[in-house]
């Protein structure tokens, strides 16, 4: 009986097939250690490293890479803060107070332009206010909002159980003061004001927009609506021209930012927003 061990087994005739694949075996792992010791040596000096940090960085690749981390495919939201909402109970703003993104007041008075509106229509949870399911009428629409099938099949559907259908204006705003974009989503009682923001801020025209509390007679409910003033500032190259006024052109509208999130307003993805700071029904 031939037993298999770490020496060529001979018998008469050269080596047995035992050993054949004793010898197999031996070559492969010696094979597979020098592997592991030449990658090991291949990465222990820093200098490359080092130096391929600089390559990329000339290149523009680990810039590009790493920024992408944080560029997101959607649109910062404006809100109004109420006491039901998450920036307030998170202590980030007061009601009353404009919110961007959810995560810093811009305080109770802000100026926007805006770029681009869009008609929304949204199945909203009772409970916790997110968008089931919405729908929207863009602007370059080739049919008004009154004969789009999608749209107005929507709105005129059966409501899902547990939900509410809202109907509102969106609007792509820039903020001229902080040189930020966000869209601002205007339904129920503030429904009619998008309409005024964007007209007066057609030709790039900046807009002053305030907040005011407003409550019904038996001051059971609160909610805040919108003044509007068109002041004397627009982008620079604007074409607008006002009677009796004389307008400051003097805002830069960073090309680059508005293509990107003009691109996205007007290729929405269902789904991607919350309704978390805007007023519940019961506070309208």
């Amino acid at each position: 009986m031939l037993v298999r061990h770490s020496h060529y087994l001979r018998c008469e005739g050269g080596i047995t097939a035992a050993s054949r694949t004793s010898v197999t075996l031996k070559e492969k792992e010696k094979k597979m250690s020098e592997k592991e010791n030449a990658v090991s040596t291949d990465v222990v000096n820093p200098l490359d490293i080092i130096n391929k940090q600089v390559t990329d960085v000339d290149s523009g690749a680990a810039t590009e890479d790493l920024g992408s981390v944080s560029t997101a495919n959607w649109i910062p939201a404006l809100n109004i803060c109420y006491a039901t909402s998450k920036s307030f109970k998170n202590s980030i703003a007061k009601p009353g107070e404009f919110v961007y993104g959810g995560q810093s007041s811009l305080g109770s008075v802000i100026n926007v332009i805006a770029l681009d509106y869009r008609l929304r229509a949204m199945h909203v949870d009772k409970d916790d206010f997110t968008f089931k399911a919405e729908v929207y009428h863009l602007s370059g629409s080739k049919t008004p909002a009154s004969q789009d099938k999608v749209y107005q099949d929507f709105i005129n559907a059966p409501v899902p159980s547990g939900c509410d259908l809202q109907v509102g204006s969106e609007l792509l705003v820039y903020l001229p003061d902080s040189q930020q974009f966000a869209s601002m989503l205007l339904k129920k009682t503030l429904a009619n004001t998008g309409a005024d923001i964007y007209k007066m801020s057609l030709g790039g025209r900046v807009v002053q927009l305030s907040t005011e509390m407003q409550e019904n007679k038996k001051q059971t409910r609160v909610w805040y609506s919108i003044n509007t003033k068109a002041l004397n500032t627009a982008v620079v190259g604007s074409k607008l021209e006002v009677a009796g006024t004389t307008l400051d052109k003097s805002v830069a509208l960073p090309a680059d930012q508005f293509t990107k999130y003009y691109t996205i307003f007007n290729a929405p993805q269902a789904g991607v927003e919350k309704a978390s700071e805007s007023a519940p029904t019961r506070d309208r």
